[in-house]
């Protein structure tokens, strides 16, 4: 799920009211706040999740923005929400992407997501 801190629609996951953008338009300097579920975790190893948001026409150019986590498994499904601060980034049309690496290192998820810089 993906919407904008202060959105006024919002749903209710897990006891976690999550702010949801039905558009996918935002503006510059706003956060977006992101919720997913990683299942068949393993509880005590490590899981590191990855936002980079690049635009779409130059997709294999640098991050306009990325943010890192490390999260430690407490069973066998990981509830996340996380925040990422727009920087102040020109208006067009881009695409976030999350990407999950196990213990191991290798990437075992990968979601992509069209969103759109306007303001």
């Amino acid at each position: 799920m993906l919407g904008e801190d202060g959105a006024r629609t919002t749903v209710t996951l897990g006891g976690r009211t999550i702010p949801v953008s039905s558009s996918g338009v935002f503006s510059p300097r706003s956060t977006l706040a992101l919720y997913y579920e990683l299942y068949g975790t393993v509880s005590g190893q490590k899981y590191k999740s990855k936002l980079a948001l690049r635009r779409t026409d130059d997709p294999k150019g640098g991050a306009a923005a990325s943010v890192e986590f490390t999260d430690e498994a407490g069973g066998q499904k990981l509830q996340l929400e996380r925040r990422l601060t727009l920087p102040d980034i020109k208006r067009g049309d881009y695409r976030l992407e999350l990407s999950v690496q196990d213990p191991t290192g290798r990437t075992v998820v990968t979601r992509r997501q069209d969103i759109y810089v306007r303001g």
